[in-house]
């Protein structure tokens, strides 16, 4: 590589790194929703034979459609007024409700469905598409993990990254003497970088009073930034 080829791709590496768009890159794969929504369901009932889409999910499944196939005409919710706004294709997915609503089913079965579709997106550094594909972490595995090893690189370098229940993890855990809010930390940190994707689910409301108190408004502001926004409502459906 000769000097001049060197110097021309520090600036087009530091441009890309510097401009918030080309971190990361999404295509719109096309859609037809009524088809996508039964192969939805067909996935969902590989999980249990009662999966459907009806009034209490129908609104985060038909977005969880859009987000993955890149359509622009997504929607999700404003995690204050709960008012329907404008999705953002590059932003991940937050979906909170009370428990037995679905969230944990939401999260594999959308996971499932991007992979079989073949769902790609095209994260900085890297030069070649990768799969819209995730594994699933619960939130006490990452600070179970926290207390093995005394980091949480693995968690914080992932490209796209799952957390379910979080919320349900402890306070905050030791290692070597050293406490810390783990999942504070890790979201805190993910939401620093513009090449991350992280999907969420929680009982804990992003606007609520508790995940204020529990996790402080700098993780709040994150997480408006880093997600889209989504409530599962209804009964339980455990109990059903």
């Amino acid at each position: 590589m000769t000097s001049k080829e060197f110097t021309d791709r520090l600036k087009e590496v530091r441009s890309k790194a510097l401009n918030n768009e080309m971190c990361i890159t999404r295509w719109d794969m096309g859609i037809d929703i009524e088809e996508a929504k039964e192969r939805l369901i067909e996935v969902g009932k590989t999980y249990t034979p009662d999966f459907v889409i009806d009034k209490n999910n129908e609104f985060v499944y038909i977005n969880a459609l859009k987000w993955i196939h890149g359509d622009r005409t997504m929607e999700a919710l404003h995690p204050n007024s709960k008012k329907i706004v404008e999705g953002r294709m590059k932003a991940g997915l937050y979906v909170a409700g009370p428990p037995g609503t679905g969230k944990t089913m939401c999260l594999n079965v959308i996971r499932d469905y991007s992979f079989v579709v073949g769902a790609k997106v095209l994260i900085f550094p890297f030069d070649e598409p990768t799969d819209l594909a995730w594994m699933n972490f619960n939130s006490t595995d990452i600070t179970d993990e926290f207390m093995k090893k005394g980091d949480i690189q693995e968690f914080d370098k992932k490209k796209i990254l799952c957390i379910q229940d979080f919320g349900s993890e402890p306070n905050s855990v030791s290692y070597m003497g050293n406490n810390i809010n783990v999942l504070k930390s890790l979201i805190e940190r993910r939401g620093d970088y513009k090449n991350r994707i992280t999907l969420m689910s929680s009982n804990l409301s992003i606007s609520g009073k508790m995940i204020k108190e529990r996790y402080g408004e700098r993780l709040v502001s994150r997480l408006y930034q880093m997600c889209n926004y989504f409530e599962l409502k209804g009964p339980d459906r455990r109990q059903q």
